[in-house]
């Protein structure tokens, strides 16, 4: 439960700022800059982070990584062989001082604790925080001139804006409702300005939790359930089966997802980490909705 309210924390804080290169700077979602250049020891304590780097093979560049508990970090076989700073949530200052990096990249969960002090020993840093897929593709941009891989990055980015292209074009509207829940109980699920949202709406499903207005999270409950009846129901992060839905929520058997038997449980690096694999993902989705009816 303490995951899940820092991870609501995380999620419910409302951004000023978007990424964006401007000035010759790389401006992070929280408005800190770091000159737009290429680094050559960075501490990487974010795991969207670390992927991007391996899928556009900078990797020689990370000195360090941070650590999560839950899920694993693509890829894993090499990046278990990665020092550590700690976990994403609560880097070790100590030993990122002493591995001396000339750039940080941190999770938005972990920088509040450090930032003060990666500024007092003057260690510029980038906050990895993105929420829709521009800014995905923006921050790999950015991490490709990083690592001195900019052309590689940009390839990458082409080959999953064509992909994205290719599942927009083909998918149909057939006015589906759906939800994409991170708990079973209670059952909570991502609303507006989510990656989640923005995977729903490529694949014209409509996110019964935008109802939302003010919040990127919401909390199904039973009458939601019945009056939107969606379509469409998926479960992620800690929730491991569709069994795990349903006993929750036994309200749940009168929806039209339960009854056609379209609830699905995806793995949270999938749908959920932001980066440009996240396209891997979404046609994973796509693949088992396209004959939703």
């Amino acid at each position: 439960m303490k995951k899940i309210i820092l991870f609501l924390f995380c999620i419910l804080n409302i951004l000023t700022y978007s990424i964006k290169i401007e000035n010759n700077m790389a401006v992070d979602n929280y408005g800190n800059k770091v000159a737009l250049k290429e680094y050559n020891k960075i501490i990487v304590a974010d795991p969207s982070a670390v992927e991007i780097f391996y899928l556009i093979g900078g990797e020689n560049k990370i000195s360090a990584i941070a650590r999560t508990k839950i899920n694993k970090i693509y890829p894993e076989d090499k990046t278990k062989k990665l020092q550590s700073v700690g976990a994403i949530t609560k880097p070790s200052i100590e030993k990122i001082i002493s591995l001396k990096p000339d750039l940080v990249i941190l999770n938005p969960m972990g920088a509040p604790k450090i930032e003060t002090l990666l500024k007092e020993y003057k260690i510029p840093y980038f906050i990895d925080r993105s929420v829709n897929f521009d800014e995905i593709f923006l921050k790999t941009k950015i991490y490709g001139i990083f690592t001195g891989k900019e052309k590689e990055a940009e390839n990458l980015i082409n080959e999953k804006k064509q992909v994205m292209k290719e599942i927009e074009k083909n998918v149909e509207d057939r006015n589906l409702k759906g939800v994409v829940l991170y708990s079973s109980s209670p059952m909570t699920s991502f609303s507006k300005n989510t990656i989640p949202s923005e995977i729903l709406k490529l694949l014209k499903i409509k996110n019964i939790a935008s109802a939302f207005e003010n919040s990127k999270s919401a909390i199904i409950s039973t009458d939601m359930i019945l009056k939107e009846n969606p379509d469409v129901i998926i479960g992620t992060m800690k929730i491991k089966s569709v069994d795990d839905i349903i006993m929750n929520n036994e309200f749940l058997k009168y929806s039209n997802a339960y009854k056609n038997n379209n609830i699905y449980v995806f793995e949270s690096d999938k749908i959920l980490r932001a980066t440009p694999r996240i396209v891997d993902g979404i046609e994973e989705v796509y693949e088992v909705i396209k004959n939703v009816k």
